[in-house]
């Protein structure tokens, strides 16, 4: 009777158990399904460093703080460690202790805190990608679908039924990631799940919906106009081959031929749409809609007809079948490349063989490429094993870039990431990549289980196109892309484990409670970090937005957002800039302290922000302590020799500096100020006579030239010293042929002066500006008197 009761106490328990776990694993997919789904909306999590970026990611946080609570709860069901299936468990969270390391030298202590914020959001998601993906494929097929909803959203940006910022990005289609090279990956990485989903649904209707996806998928594909993107289709493909048998590989190749020959001849229609803007948009919605059902209905014929070849064996003996195919499209690719390319090229849309005609090294965007890889070695070579932290690039790029560009991206995913948490943290990823690699595609085909389930390669080639892409773009900052590396990492260590069931046993005593706990302890700590950084981010959006605000508001608001978030440079720039505005007002030193108190503090979090040199530079000069103010910018210019303001704002000190030296009487402090920018004007001419003259093929993004305060901060002091030939050259590079504005006309007046004390006059430029402002006349003969008293 015992016996009995005993044996339905532990039924009873097992079913209560299986139905928590139920609910569990329901909750979270709905939670990752929503988060699939919905942030991509948001730019795709676009980590740009800056407060316009940062709300939709803090809130990414909080949702994975929740998501590691409810991890945390089937783990404590019985949590052992092994080293072959929960040794990963552990090892993930490497990943954001490396990042934490490289924070203790960091380059930007703020920006590598997010970093660190947005690594641990990598290791939940990790760990939900592992232990949720059992769960009759969802979390699989939520990934593909909401890849779908992308493609979809695109393609009605691109009609016009939609107008979501840059969707549309000069002419070239980039979706919800203002970025089409980027968007060109995932379109790669969609159509080869979305094969994968073909062949191994079961359901007529399943494989109607993925076939009809295969038409828009490439003519997105094709109108993102991305040349890596194009490069990279057929690499990825040809992988793909080689993991499925050669009868499926001819199945394959049917339907991409299809629906690629499909979406050439609709390419320069549809493309017209947006020179046209959207004439016939209704006509060419219908063809489309009509073309995608096609090659769906071929799809559900064709695998109607070929059901004998779904089971086939994918065991050792099979595997090298499976080159012959891809061997074949290799030689005949390459026979086809030296005898009929250009006869292709003939054929294909004008605009996409245009775009593919320009694939070389030598165009502009390969050569700057090339610029910020070597620069970002350099990098690597001042902070080789800990990294210069999370940011390291867009912290430190004008530090190290040897040509004038703007760059907050390494356009390198593996090189970004040695910048940030150097050898050692690097090394942890890439052994994390490899041993989930290895192990899945030596167990993929030695044991057969990839004629199981889709989730093998939905996961693998998912994350396979971005991971190549990435060695030249920044794929991995768009967060969004990063959790879904992550999920698919997490679910290929849990599919190639020895235990297919999640690998939680019910093992007794008190050691399996541990791992659990600290995953809580880490989930309130994100919650509770994320929440405050929320808060802080809608306080400071509220206050920005005002257009007036009384000093007790402002101070009580700051004040807040500081608190919440007190390393935040946005909001240490914005409290320093509100101060000496009032400071200005006021003239109470007590203003001026205030701000000079929070500049240390922001020179402490994130000293190489330009942001942060042009308010300590401005604190200096608020406290009349202008030789330290030229001192500082001297030393800011070593570390930022491509930043035209600093050079403006330096000369322009330089010449106040003399002046002010000049009405004393000291005329030798004079020659020395004058003297010191003489020198640096030089070293900048010649700066810029190498970049544009010397290298060969110069390429940039920035400006980078003498220009006009410049050259009149260093005219004048010639002017002023009697050397009126030098001073002509340098004044005539100022004049802008502006008279509206008084800049302007200022630099008309001395260029003219400039002339006359020399006996010479340009009459043209002297009847403009006397006609847009008659008092100019007096003005110039005011400066050439001076000279000529002075004699």
């Amino acid at each position: 009777m015992k016996l009995e009761k005993a044996s339905v106490y532990r039924s009873a328990k097992t079913k209560t158990q299986t139905s928590v776990s139920d609910i569990n694993s329901i909750l979270v997919l709905c939670i990752v399904g929503g988060l699939l789904f919905i942030a991509p909306f948001y730019r795709a999590l676009f980590n740009g460093n800056t407060v316009e970026f940062f709300k939709p990611q803090y809130i990414t946080y909080m949702i994975g703080a929740i998501l590691l609570v409810f991890v945390a709860i089937r783990l404590y069901k019985g949590w052992t460690f092994n080293l072959r299936d929960t040794s990963l468990d552990v090892y993930i969270w490497l990943v954001p202790f490396s990042y934490f390391l490289s924070s203790l030298q960091a380059a930007s202590k703020y920006l590598a805190m997010n970093m660190v914020l947005i690594s641990t959001m990598c290791a939940v998601i990790f760990l939900v990608g592992k232990y949720y993906s059992h769960k009759r494929n969802v979390l699989q097929k939520l990934l593909v679908y909401s890849g779908y909803l992308i493609v979809v959203f695109g393609l009605a940006n691109w009609f016009g039924f939609f107008h979501y910022r840059d969707a549309i990005l000069s002419n070239r289609l980039s979706s919800v990631f203002q970025y089409p090279n980027t968007y060109s990956a995932i379109l790669v990485s969609l159509l080869v799940c979305c094969l994968i989903l073909i062949f191994f649904s079961s359901k007529t209707s399943t494989k109607f919906i993925n076939g009809s996806m295969l038409v828009p998928i490439l003519l997105s594909f094709l109108l993102t106009y991305s040349r890596g993107g194009y490069l990279l289709l057929p690499v990825c493909i040809l992988l793909f081959l080689v993991f499925i048998h050669w009868k499926k590989q001819v199945v394959s190749l049917t339907y991409i031929l299809i629906s690629i020959g499909i979406s050439v001849l609709l390419l320069d229609s549809i493309a017209a749409l947006q020179s046209s803007n959207g004439n016939n948009r209704w006509l060419w919605l219908f063809v489309l809609i009509v073309a995608s059902s096609f090659v769906g209905a071929i799809v559900v014929l064709l695998e109607s007809k070929l059901e004998k070849w779904k089971t086939v064996d994918l065991g050792l003996r099979s595997i090298k079948r499976n080159f012959l195919i891809p061997i074949l499209i290799c030689v005949l690719g390459l026979l086809s490349v030296v005898i009929i390319s250009n006869l292709l090229l003939e054929i294909l849309p004008k605009g996409l063989s245009e775009r593919i005609q320009s694939i070389n090294l030598s165009d502009n965007s390969s050569i700057m490429r090339l610029d910020y890889y070597k620069d970002s070695l350099k990098l690597v070579e001042d902070y080789p094993w800990l990294g210069a932290g999370g940011g390291a690039w867009s912290a430190l790029f004008n530090n190290y870039a040897s040509t004038p560009y703007i760059s907050r991206q390494a356009h390198s995913f593996y090189l970004q990431y040695l910048n940030e948490v150097g050898i050692l943290g690097f090394a942890i990823f890439i052994l994390l990549l490899m041993y989930i690699f290895i192990r899945f595609i030596r167990n993929y085909f030695t044991s057969g289980i990839g004629r199981l389930e889709l989730s093998h390669l939905v996961y693998f080639f998912f994350i396979l196109p971005l991971l190549i892409h990435s060695l030249i773009d920044f794929d991995f900052s768009f967060v969004y892309l990063t959790i879904i590396l992550f999920m698919c990492l997490g679910g290929l260590s849990s599919l190639s484990s020895s235990n297919s069931q999640n690998r939680v046993s019910g093992t007794s005593g008190k050691s399996r409670l541990v791992y659990p706990s600290v995953l809580v302890i880490l989930a309130c700590l994100l919650l509770v970090t994320s929440a405050k950084k929320v808060n802080a981010v809608r306080d400071y959006t509220y206050l920005v937005s005002l257009s007036s605000i009384d000093e007790a508001k402002f101070n009580k608001f700051s004040n807040s957002i500081l608190k919440l978030d007190k390393d935040n440079p946005a909001y240490l720039m914005y409290k320093i800039d509100i101060l000496l505005e009032i400071y200005k007002q006021k003239k109470d030193p007590k203003y001026l302290s205030e701000a000079e108190s929070y500049t240390e503090q922001l020179s402490d979090v994130d000293p190489y922000n330009i942001g942060t040199i042009y308010r300590v530079y401005n604190i200096y000069m608020f406290k009349n302590e202008s030789e330290e103010a030229s001192e500082f910018l001297e030393t800011a210019l070593k570390s930022n020799p491509w930043e035209i303001s600093l050079y403006e704002n330096y000369f322009n000190l330089k010449f106040t500096l003399g002046i002010d030296a000049l009405q004393k009487q000291d005329t030798v402090k004079m020659t020395v100020h004058w003297d010191q920018a003489w020198e640096k004007y030089q070293q900048l001419s010649a700066k810029i006579d190498e970049f544009q003259n010397v290298l060969s093929n110069p390429v940039t993004n920035r400006e980078f030239k003498v220009t006009p305060p410049m050259a009149f901060s260093v005219g004048r002091m010639w002017f002023i010293r009697g050397d009126y030939k030098q001073a002509e050259g340098l004044l005539y590079k100022s004049f802008t042929n502006d008279f509206e504005t008084p800049q302007g006309r200022e630099y008309a007046r001395w260029y003219l002066a400039s002339l006359q004390v020399q006996k010479k006059n340009d009459e043209n430029i002297q009847n403009i500006l006397y006609y847009h402002d008659p008092s100019e006349k007096e003005k110039v003969e005011q400066l050439v008197k001076s000279v000529n008293g002075s004699k």
